[in-house]
């Protein structure tokens, strides 16, 4: 089995208060909300990567440098960078199969059913009294 290494960014709109999330169009996670994610290219960057698949899946064009790489997650199947970044998320449309979607950073986590460890995922990944890039072994 070949391993890959995976990008999932998290871009929010801190004026609305709300994250852009795609819903697949494709296993896995079919029908279910989650970051905008893709594999990365050799010798890509995770931030590199995230930008990439944002101008490619929602026509939302962020520079690398404005986004940043807070952690990875270790799984049998690749490492997946996740990165996060902030911009006007009402200017992203769909472009590929995935569909977007805003949801509020809050509470109330709108219709869309969400890849379920968002609900603690995208708050940690926002809190401003979380510093630094983690971790998280998941084999």
């Amino acid at each position: 089995m070949t391993i890959r290494n995976y990008v999932l960014a998290f871009i929010r709109d801190p004026e609305a208060h709300a994250v852009l999330l795609q819903v697949r169009g494709e296993e896995p996670w079919t029908s279910q909300a989650n970051g905008v994610s893709g594999k990365m290219q050799d010798g890509e960057s995770p931030v590199d990567a995230a930008a990439r698949k944002l101008a490619i899946e929602h026509g939302l064009v962020i520079h690398p440098d404005a986004l940043t790489e807070r952690g990875v997650l270790h799984t049998t199947a690749g490492d997946v960078y996740l990165v996060t970044g902030s911009s006007n998320i009402y200017a992203a449309s769909t472009v590929t199969k995935h569909r977007r979607v805003f949801y509020p950073l809050n509470s109330n986590w709108g219709r869309e059913p969400v890849v379920a460890n968002l609900r603690w995922l995208i708050p940690m990944l926002f809190d401003a009294g979380v510093t630094g890039a983690f971790e998280v072994e998941t084999k």
